[in-house]
């Protein structure tokens, strides 16, 4: 036991303890707290008063109270004192029974509450180092997206205009060979640019989640044939916190990517929504949906963990709701000001 830990005798507490004693003994009992006041009785009219602190070495005073006292030692320290009512050779052996119980009472919800502490202090961390470390990732993901797309992006531009004017200048048999070339080149750059966009779309640097939504939305369907629909009334020509963004940007990727992988859907829905204090984020689909507590959906979980964690490192909530057959729907809510 740590010599600085400090027990003290909660009034809800030590009330509830006594009255489980009492039942027990079929005796009146108080209990008092460090300072000799009286927090917990089987009458009322006791609570509150202050038991003079001669009684303690000297049961058989009279005083506020007629019975045995015995003090409330946790780990070598005085929390209290407990007495029984009644004749005190007669009362204290019960007062010393009931004692021992509420000094391992106390005990164990002094442990309980260490335990509760070190768990949040433990989750804290972890929230810390999440965050810092999704902070990290970003800012790589970010400069390796401009790399890509500026200087990957603009020498490839450059490639496919040398091809072309070589082509110009090339006899006819190898005319095909560099159109051939070309092509591949064009269909390289186009995989980059999607590359870049995935890592980290500028427009929702420059411009917002309101863009890069709708420009992400545009070339997935494209690429994946799935139909998607998007409501941004609610988030038009705004702006919101860099991390909220991202967080509901990556979550946006994340859900629709398992969608096209997973879902067999050919619809999926995205709607944003502003309430006091809070934005909302809802992806639906019409995919073959999936039972949430089976052993295959649990261990096919990282993407989802990955969501939920990004989420509550902003104070929000994720829920997912889905069912064999009927399509999956991810409720995001994330609090923001005004």
């Amino acid at each position: 036991m740590s010599e600085t830990a400090k027990f003290s005798l909660d009034r809800r507490l030590a009330q509830s303890l006594l009255e489980h004693i009492a039942a027990d003994l079929n005796r009146d009992v108080v209990i008092t707290d460090a300072r000799g006041q009286i927090i917990a009785a089987s009458k009322p009219a006791y609570i509150g008063k202050q038991r003079d602190s001669a009684l303690y070495t000297d049961p058989s005073r009279e005083g506020v109270f007629t019975g045995y006292w015995a003090p409330i030692d946790c780990g070598g320290q005085f929390a209290g004192m407990l007495a029984v009512a009644g004749n005190p050779d007669e009362a204290a052996p019960y007062a010393k029974l009931a004692v021992r119980y509420v000094e391992a009472a106390l005990l164990a919800s002094f442990r309980q509450e260490q335990l509760l502490r070190l768990f949040q202090e433990k989750k804290s961390v972890q929230s810390l180092l999440l965050s810092k470390l999704i902070a990290i990732q970003e800012k790589e993901r970010r400069c390796l997206s401009r790399e890509l797309h500026d200087e990957i992006g603009q020498m490839l531009t450059s490639i496919m205009i040398g091809l072309r004017v070589a082509a110009g200048e090339a006899r006819e048999n190898e005319c095909s060979r560099l159109q051939e070339v070309r092509e591949l080149t064009a269909n390289t750059l186009e995989a980059v640019r999607r590359l870049a966009l995935e890592l980290r779309p500028m427009l929702l640097d420059d411009h917002g989640l309101e863009a890069a939504a709708k420009r992400y939305l545009q070339k997935y369907s494209s690429r994946y044939g799935i139909e998607v629909s998007g409501s941004f009334q609610a988030i038009a020509g705004e702006r919101f916190d860099g991390g909220i963004e991202i967080t509901l940007y990556r979550i946006m990727q994340e859900a629709l990517t398992n969608i096209a992988k997973h879902a067999n859907a050919t619809r999926a829905v995205i709607e944003f929504g502003r309430e006091a204090g809070s934005l909302t984020m809802v992806i639906s689909d019409n995919g073959g949906g999936f039972d949430a507590s089976s052993d295959a959906a649990r261990s096919d979980c990282l993407g989802l963990y990955g969501m939920q964690e990004r989420v509550s490192l902003l104070n929000g909530t994720l829920n997912i709701n889905s069912e064999a057959g009927k399509g999956t729907t991810i409720t995001v809510t994330i609090p923001v000001l005004g």
